[in-house]
């Protein structure tokens, strides 16, 4: 989460709104709120995964985040970054942490708030009742997955609902120099049959981007 604020922060400062140089009060501001996130990161670095965090420590995120938020809400219209987006980044990350865990051991998940596991799970899911809402809804759980039910910003989901997702692999710098804002997803799919026979020739990739 601190790295992704950076992230945006860095953005900012080199891009201002929209091309636009940064005024000096936003250029103040993104600064302050630097400082905040590199002693964050310096903390977080002095922790283990997956260990107990006191409640003193997560008291200081949260009131550390909530200014970061209302940092945002100051600079309206004079970055490019939206009060929305630090608020999305912070879903992402709590999905990320449930995966990571489930990853490291299957039980840690038994750990994680039950609400957000179940929102976890929902999201990963095509729950549009039909093409029109489909087209508009966009979950951003997973970025990079195997097998489960996928992610695009068009139709690859619905026009494969009845296929096996392979693998689906979205807009990253780590791949073919990809970055997350274009919203590009490539999908491997294959036919429940032709995957039950071993039979990869089948398999058919989609590339889509917003």
């Amino acid at each position: 989460m601190v790295r992704s604020v950076l992230s945006n922060i860095q953005r900012d400062l080199t891009g201002g709104y929209y091309g636009e140089p940064p005024t000096e009060e936003a250029i103040v501001e993104l600064k302050r709120l630097r400082a905040g996130a590199l002693e964050w990161l310096e903390r977080c670095g002095d922790l283990t995964p997956l260990d107990d965090v006191d409640a003193g420590t997560k008291a200081a995120f949260r009131s550390w985040w909530f200014d970061v938020v209302q940092g945002y809400q100051k600079l309206g219209r004079q970055v490019t970054t939206h009060v929305g987006q630090i608020a999305e980044d912070l879903g992402n990350a709590i999905n990320y942490t449930i995966r990571c865990m489930a990853t490291h051991d299957v039980d840690a998940v038994d750990d994680a708030p039950l609400n957000y596991v179940a929102n976890l799970v929902r999201q990963n899911r095509w729950t549009a009742p039909t093409a029109a809402e489909g087209r508009r809804r966009h979950f951003h759980s997973a970025i990079h997955q195997i097998l489960g039910y996928g992610s695009s910003w068009q139709d690859a989901t619905e026009a494969h609902r009845e296929d096996v997702l392979l693998l689906q692999i979205e807009g990253d710098l780590a791949f073919f120099e990809w970055h997350s804002d274009i919203g590009g997803v490539l999908h491997f799919w294959i036919d429940p049959d032709a995957l039950a026979q071993g039979d990869f020739s089948q398999v058919v990739a989609t590339y889509q981007s917003d």
